[in-house]
């Protein structure tokens, strides 16, 4: 039980670890942007 514990709380910490290496590697000016078109009028959508 203690190993499939530790193997798991590995994984995890492996994960966020990749996570972290990626977020370091992207430029300093990286934003993240998305938009969507919706057709209806700004009225029913707001």
């Amino acid at each position: 039980m203690v190993e499939w514990l530790l193997i798991a709380g590995g994984a995890v910490l492996a994960l966020t670890l990749i996570v972290v290496i990626i977020g370091y590697l992207l430029p300093r000016e990286h934003t993240a942007t998305s938009s969507v078109i919706i057709p209806h009028p700004p009225d029913s959508v707001w």
